[in-house]
């Protein structure tokens, strides 16, 4: 059974943001050629006396990398407390004295879940509202959570807008996502698997699968075998199936697929076959000990579609977990349900039990979620521990129906691999609205307390942290009985009115573009046809009645003149005739 493939982007991140603090600054490599795609290989090894390449400990008795945690205890001591004090103040604003908190602020680390480019999108358009760097969010109150955060970790779509940052050295999302004079954007509108149209034979096209091809056959030829391409995972997620991306991306898949399979083979088609550095380790403990390679497929397989597992290592004691939920878990409607949370809430009760903080306390199902309003807006969970150890508190942000009843933008498919820049822009524009807005019971308004309460849900742990502890604030208890899972006293989706949850695409293309104004003119079409066909009938009526009183007419005439019943001496004028240059003579007519 091939393993969970962990999220080792975790260490990438950490990597670079302690680069401030401890000097450390990793190799540059310019990819100026396609197969420099392929690893370094005939290397000097490190000396493993001085720098083992594995460290092994038990669930029981768990320990971290001695870099992360330099990084950790570094970034507390010098970056976090001003970081804190920028976003908070003097703590007043909350019911609190931020001074009591010194040295003893809350450990926050952030998810980003899986769903291709819509995930990728909503994550980067989470982080963007909670960035001190951007005004609006800064106003709000939002934005400063990014900076006191120490740990992110990303999942399959989640991963390439946290990847994205990190290689890019973490510029704002506004540079990042739609570009400057130094970097290009994402330039989504470019077809992800097929850049130049439809035609897969065109020169364009074909340099580009070449050089995928080529790319990847010049890492089979350092003798390491092939990781699953981007094009394996998502045919494999779409369950070996086309029929859910267009016809392009289908084709564009299909073809570059049956090349790269005809070229080079792997132990297995849909997996990453890697070396195990585990071989021989923990024999009868450790599933793979007597594997040579490790089979790696996307976290999200085993249902855990938020990346929540390395955040809640007990080793590592997060306080605080972000969760920039950008799941399609509805079919159709592409919206969350829950169902990553009660996943991982199930593993971490049971495999993980002993090596993970359990998760906090939440609805049992996914229609649970639903039916509670739960999903369509921010909720804390664990907001009442009995000690502060039991579990952290989850600041759950999901994808939501626009709080102000707008149309729905942003509850695309998984599989849409290509988003025009209006899309993205309205896309980005509403989810930045939405969150920022936080929720308002029975009304379409934003509440002007979220960014306090956002405040309130992340330093709220450091009551627990200081001797003696410190209550509550009234502020921060009126947030929390708005914003907290509170089983006792639960919420309900009615106090949600007027959202939408149908997506619009608010930039239609072709086909689609013909589909939009027929679904948006409808009304006006129906009542167009309608007239038409009364006109129709109107005039079929007319023409009708107008042949008939033609026939009438001759057959008038005939009566008057060639009826066989008149002598040749008839009278000078029958009795009728006398009416004969009557102005109404037309409308006399025989029966």
């Amino acid at each position: 059974m091939p393993s969970l493939l962990p999220t080792g982007l975790v260490c990438l991140i950490l990597s670079q943001l302690s680069l401030p603090a401890t000097s450390q600054r990793l190799p540059q490599i310019l990819q100026v050629n396609v197969t420099d795609y392929k690893p370094f290989t005939n290397v000097d090894c490190p000396d493993i006396s001085t720098q083992p390449l594995l460290r092994t400990f038990s669930a029981e008795n768990q320990t971290l990398h001695p870099q992360e945690v330099e990084y950790v205890n570094t970034r507390s001591q010098n970056v976090l407390p001003n970081a804190w004090a920028d976003w908070l103040g003097d703590g007043s604003s909350l019911g609190y004295r931020l001074s009591d908190f010194q040295s003893n602020f809350p450990k926050v680390g952030i998810a980003i879940p899986g769903g291709g480019l819509r995930a990728a999108q909503y994550g980067a358009a989470c982080l963007e509202a909670l960035d001190a760097r951007n005004d609006s969010a800064k106003a709000a109150g939002t934005g400063g959570l990014l900076q006191v955060a120490s740990y992110m970790t990303g999942l399959s779509g989640g991963s390439w807008i946290t990847g994205s940052l990190f290689f890019n050295n973490w510029p704002t999302i506004e540079k990042l996502v739609f570009g400057d004079e130094n970097l290009s954007g994402w330039m989504l509108d470019l077809p992800f698997v097929t850049p130049d149209g439809s035609n897969l034979f065109s020169d364009e096209n074909q340099w580009f699968f070449g050089s995928i091809l080529w790319s990847v056959m010049a890492k089979a030829q350092t003798a390491l075998d092939l990781e699953a391409t981007v094009y394996e995972q998502i045919v494999d997620f779409a369950r070996n199936t086309i029929s859910d991306f267009s016809d392009e991306d289908g084709a564009g898949m299909l073809y570059v697929l049956s090349r790269l399979l005809r070229s080079v083979r792997t132990r297995a088609d849909d997996v990453a076959n890697w070396p195990s550095p585990f071989t021989g380790l923990n024999a009868g403990k450790f599933q793979d000990s007597e594997a040579n390679w490790l089979e790696l497929i996307d976290g999200s397989s085993n249902g855990e579609n938020i990346p929540y597992a390395p955040l809640f290592v007990k080793a590592r004691a997060l306080d605080v977990i972000v969760t920039a939920e950008g799941s399609a878990d509805i079919p159709v409607l592409n919206w969350p349900n829950g169902s990553s949370l009660i996943m991982t809430r199930a593993r971490q009760s049971t495999l993980l039990r002993i090596s993970h903080q359990q998760f906090p306390p939440i609805p049992d199902k996914p229609e649970d979620f639903v039916e509670l309003g739960i999903n369509a807006r921010p909720t804390f969970f664990g907001c009442f521990p009995e000690s502060p150890s039991d579990y952290p508190l989850v600041i759950y942000l999901p994808n939501a129906p626009p709080f102000n009843g707008e149309v729905p933008v942003a509850n695309t498919a998984t599989f849409q691999l290509t988003y025009t820049l209006k899309h993205t822009r309205k896309m980005f524009d509403q989810i930045h609205k939405n969150l920022l807005a936080g929720w308002v019971p029975n009304t379409n308004d934003a509440d002007p307390n979220w960014g306090t309460c956002l405040k309130c849900a992340a330093i709220d742990r450091s009551r627990f942290k200081v001797t003696p502890n410190v209550p509550r604030s009234a502020q921060c208890t009126e947030c929390f009985k708005r914003y907290c899972y509170d089983p006792a006293n639960p919420t309900n989706k009615s106090q949600l009115p007027n959202r939408k949850l149908e997506f619009e695409d608010p930039d239609p293309q072709g086909v689609d573009r013909l589909g939009g104004f027929f679904s948006k003119s409808k009304f006006a079409l129906i009542g167009a046809a309608i007239g038409l066909v009364v006109l129709i009938a109107a005039l079929t009526f007319g023409l009708l009645w107008w042949k008939k009183r033609k026939n009438q007419e001759a057959e008038y005439k005939r009566i008057l003149y060639n009826d066989s019943e008149w002598d040749a001496e008839p009278l000078a004028d029958p009795p009728f005739m006398k009416h004969a240059t009557h102005k109404k003579m037309s409308s006399y007519e025989m029966k």
